[in-house]
């Protein structure tokens, strides 16, 4: 008879750390051994805590003695839930207007759903506001693939996954790539999407896939720095919407992979931005309180959240390494319209009224995403606001000043355009 144990692999790892202290080289060799993190995305608590718990955030600081973060979860306090929204699309510019690229915001995320403000394509030459990308995407697939992962990434488009498939409710994550898309939509028209899915439905991103989606992002951006790659390819701005915390205060030394790939990209010019995390804590969250490189200059703009009045929002992390806030609580933006949850798993559809005519009488369904839009909280979303007030603000100076115009690559030049943008939104 066997006897199933749970085996914590950070006990084991702290004891290897600790017995090489006294090594130099053992203990540099060591320091390259890390765990792989779960990251988590950063959306506000998502059900009413009247009626039901929420396993994913127990023993997190926002559930214990904290009421106020859990009034986020419900509708019409930020909570996701459908709204309808008659004004038109931003009005984007042509790429003729424009007279060169467009600036690149990769949104790593959980993909993007169908919805007629975010047409996307494949096509690096179609102009369309969003991008996938099927390099990535295969690397991604081949890393779970070999990672042995129960359910892998399915096909780069967002698509609906059901937490209670009886029910039709919607899994905690569903729709947040597409609620992304759609801020940066409103915020930097201009701008063009790269769609990169390596979020589940429920929110966990794998550490291993992350760094893989950053390998693949600066081997691209440096491809096109060199003049090998296409242009189109460059990316401008990285959003992150979601985080982890560390084994122990002290870790942050042992982030070395995470921390060195994003500050190759920094040294490329690439500005990332990342949500500070929705516990309501001080503690640190990862990658967004890597600390800063040279020159104090930091490599991640890490953003909490405000409320619609401007104060900071209950759920938000805080702390010195938060480096920027923004709109975050009761968001209005995109949502996948082919989402359709609950209600129209509990009852089908008669044909009551004629052809054509509303079918039944009912109150708001809270699952029922036709109309393509939602309110929603979370640093998940005031993260993607300052990404695209950067890139907006990237395509501003390079118009003002043709020396540091979209068509100069090189890392000088796209390491200026980043300074002065950030100077220009305040960061």
């Amino acid at each position: 008879m066997s006897l199933a144990k749970t085996v914590d692999p950070w006990l084991p790892l702290h004891t290897l750390r600790a017995t090489v202290l006294a090594e130099p080289d053992l203990r540099d060799a060591v320091s390259r051994i890390e765990l792989e993190h779960l990251l988590v995305g950063a959306v506000s608590l998502v059900g009413d805590p009247s009626t039901e718990g929420h396993p994913a955030t127990e023993g997190q600081p926002s559930t214990e003695g904290h009421t106020g973060g859990w009034s986020y979860s419900r509708a019409g306090s930020g909570g996701r839930a459908p709204v309808d929204v008659i004004a038109p699309a931003p009005r984007r510019r042509t790429l003729s207007q424009l007279g060169g690229r467009r600036p690149a915001v990769a949104v790593l995320d959980t993909g993007i759903g169908p919805h007629p403000w975010l047409g996307y394509s494949s096509d690096l030459y179609d102009d369309g506001f969003v991008l996938v990308d099927p390099a990535i995407q295969a690397l991604l697939v081949a890393a779970e693939a070999a990672a042995d992962v129960p359910e892998p990434l399915p096909d780069p488009v967002e698509g609906p996954v059901y937490d209670t498939p009886l029910l039709g409710e919607l899994d905690t994550h569903s729709g947040h790539g597409t609620f992304i898309a759609g801020i940066i939509r409103q915020a930097a028209p201009d701008a063009r999407v790269r769609s990169i899915r390596l979020m589940h439905d429920d929110g966990v991103v794998y550490e291993n896939d992350l760094l893989v989606a950053f390998a693949e992002l600066l081997a691209q951006v440096r491809y096109a720095q060199a003049g090998e790659g296409d242009p189109e390819q460059f990316v401008d701005v990285v959003s992150l919407s979601a985080g982890y915390y560390s084994e122990n205060a002290d870790d942050v030394a042992y982030t070395s992979q995470l921390a060195s790939i994003i500050g190759r990209l920094a040294d490329c010019g690439v500005l990332v931005v990342a949500s500070a995390g929705n516990d309501s804590t001080d503690r640190p969250c990862y990658p967004a309180a890597l600390p800063p490189g040279a020159g104090n200059v930091p490599v991640v703009l890490s953003v909490g959240a405000l409320n619609p009045n401007g104060s900071k929002a209950f759920f938000s992390n805080d702390g010195p390494w938060v480096r920027c806030w923004a709109t975050g609580a009761a968001v209005i933006s995109t949502y996948p319209t082919t989402y359709d949850g609950s209600e129209s798993a509990l009852n089908s559809l008669a044909e009551a009224n004629g052809p054509g005519l509303p079918q039944r009488r009912e109150t708001i369904d809270p699952d029922d995403f036709r109309s393509g839009f939602a309110t929603w909280s979370g640093t998940s979303f005031s993260a993607p606001l300052v990404a695209a007030a950067l890139a907006a603000a990237v395509l501003f100076e390079a118009e003002r000043d043709p020396a540091v115009g979209m068509e100069h690559l090189d890392a000088s030049h796209a390491i200026t355009r980043a300074a002065r943008a950030l100077r220009t939104v305040g960061g």
